[in-house]
């Protein structure tokens, strides 16, 4: 059953993602290179006039066909191809030599910039300031300007709640723009009065001309304030949006926050009605610090449908609440394999060093979203024995970037590039001798 289903997801993925390449594209786009004129003369406005130009009414001149994009170059294991991949990560995406659109992975920036900031302080916060001020264009909020905000304000600077002001100070035109759900994360990080004004000033906006996305962060967002907005607009998001499944949990989730029970019914009668709503119910709940979502996770991670229950494992982990973690436990019999990935990964992001052994297997899993975040994980616990397995990806290349699994791949690439460069520096750093200890005991204990 789970097989079919994969099958099945897998081919709605295929789709969406061939389908949605142009929305990767977005506007930072380097100026089209006009084509070279034709060898022997210039070019002409007129079509079929020009040198070179098939003749006779109705002949088209072939195009050329497009060149394929080169896939991502294997990474050098060594400290200078860890640390250039990262910079280069963390700053804005280049354009092609050629010239034409660029496509982005905000998702992989961000990362960078994360990784980054955790190991070199000093260019983590150039390419952080970078974004935050839109690379230089101060009308591009972009997803990866108001992560930056957040990475700010979770750092204590001003200027990052400065950030979410001026966003906030475009009105309506909010709506429309790709970093509103990262801006309403950012503003989760601020002082509770003025975050909570930030995200009742978001949910002014009219629901439905939002995407739906991005309604779901600016909820998530009100249940880690617990006052971003009102009970009733809370309530009526919970029990009549018509929609994304998530936008529905996310609102129960801030009413959970607020000590109100309402959609908990929803929640209950949905769970195992619809795989693809399950995941998506599972997903909604995931809000920071928010622990009054978790028995409702834990009987998630408890049904059958391998989704639901892998989702529900992940949100634990944005939950953030150890007292997951004997949930997560049990999630590491269920049957299905990505359950159990994701069990593992969140027991490691909260601080379970024996969950560690399941996540070195998921370095390797069929799905690269898993494999990303299990490598997340294993930087930030800090675990030496995956630097032989981080060697060994960044030898590999990754997909072009017409490839759906690119951002993926490339995030996992981040973080094993990260864990690889601690590894390295630290092998580096030079192990000064303690006067109470004679030479031999001194090279023993290096």
């Amino acid at each position: 059953m789970a097989d079919s289903r994969a099958g099945v997801f897998f081919g709605i993925v295929v789709v969406v993602a061939a389908a949605g390449v142009g929305w990767l594209a977005l506007s930072r786009r380097a100026p089209d290179t006009p084509p070279a004129p034709p060898a022997g003369g210039t070019t002409s406005g007129v079509p079929g006039k020009g040198p070179g130009a098939a003749q006779g009414k109705g002949k088209k001149v072939p195009k050329p066909p497009k060149a394929p994009l080169p896939p991502e170059e294997p990474i050098p294991a060594t400290k200078e191809g860890c640390t250039t991949l990262l910079r280069r990560l963390a700053g804005p995406a280049a354009p092609p030599p050629s010239g034409g659109m660029v496509l982005l992975f905000p998702a992989v920036r961000m990362d960078a910039m994360e990784a980054l900031l955790a190991l070199d302080p000093q260019a983590g916060e150039a390419a952080v300031l970078a974004a935050l001020g839109g690379d230089g264009d101060p009308g591009d909020w972009s997803e990866e300007r108001m992560h930056a905000a957040a990475l700010r304000l979770r750092a204590g600077k001003a200027d990052g709640a400065e950030a979410v002001k001026a966003f906030l100070a475009l009105g309506k035109e909010m709506a429309d723009a790709d970093g509103l759900g990262r801006a309403a994360a950012a503003a989760s990080w601020m002082d509770p009065a003025e975050g909570g004004n930030a995200i009742r000033r978001m949910l002014a906006l009219p629901p439905d001309d939002l995407d739906e996305e991005h309604l779901e962060e600016i909820l998530r967002a009100a249940a880690v304030l617990g006052n971003g907005a009102g009970v009733e607009e809370l309530r009526k998001l919970a029990t009549a949006w018509e929609g994304d499944p998530g936008v529905p949990a996310a609102a129960a989730g801030a009413l959970k926050k607020l000590g109100d029970d309402a959609g908990k019914s929803l929640l209950a009668a949905q769970v195992e009605d619809d795989w693809f709503d399950g995941q998506e119910l599972a997903r909604g709940l995931g809000a920071r610090g928010n622990s009054g979502v978790l028995p409702w996770l834990e009987q998630m991670t408890a049904v059958e449908d391998e989704w639901t229950a892998a989702a529900a494992a992940r949100s634990m982990r944005v939950v953030g609440d150890r007292a997951a973690v004997p949930a997560l436990r049990k999630a590491l019999s269920h049957e299905g394999s990505d359950v159990q990935a994701e069990a593992a990964i969140s027991l490691a992001a909260l601080g379970e060093k024996d969950a560690l052994g399941r996540v070195r297997t998921a370095l390797e899993d069929r799905d690269p979203e898993i494999r990303a975040a299990a490598w997340r994980a294993v930087f930030e616990a800090g675990d030496a024995e995956s630097k032989a397995a981080a060697v060994k990806l960044l030898g590999v290349g990754a997909p072009n970037q017409r490839d759906p699994r690119h951002g993926a791949e490339m995030q996992a690439r981040v973080w094993a590039a990260a864990l690889l460069l601690r590894r390295l520096e630290r092998q580096a750093r030079p192990v000064a001798p303690r006067d109470d200890v004679t030479p031999l005991e001194h090279g023993q204990q290096r």
